[in-house]
């Protein structure tokens, strides 16, 4: 199981408790957000980077409407990985073998660290 993985496993098991018929939605959407930030600050790092070396690769209009394609492909990637079968395999697979558990601190951490870093990179110079 990736990493990815894991965090939709954990948190649809923290959020099974409290909302049983839309775990699985809220789980999705924050696997997709931290896919979505991560994204946004590997972009951010090369336009900082390809800036610094006077490279002009591409306008920023256009990196924002690859970035909003990307989301958009990413976040139907994740519908249809995590809504039907996979769903069922990762959880077959986490009863069978010892996941890792996070905290409810990483869980929340994780994304709203990469969504700070790839801002402060953002406004940085």
């Amino acid at each position: 199981m990736t990493l990815f993985d894991q965090l939709y496993l954990q948190m649809f098991k923290r959020l099974q408790a409290s909302f049983k018929s839309k775990a699985q939605r809220f789980a999705l959407v924050y696997v997709s957000v931290c896919h979505i930030a991560v994204i946004l600050l590997i972009g951010v790092f090369f336009h900082k980077f390809l800036t610094q070396m006077n490279v002009v690769f591409l306008s920023a209009t256009k990196a924002w409407i690859i970035f909003g394609m990307l989301s958009f492909f990413i976040s139907f990637k994740n519908w249809i990985n995590y809504s039907g079968r996979k769903h069922q395999i990762i959880k077959a697979k986490s009863l069978k073998k010892k996941t890792t558990h996070y905290s409810l601190f990483t869980l929340i951490g994780f994304p709203t660290g990469v969504l700070a870093l790839a801002l402060v990179l953002l406004l940085a110079l």
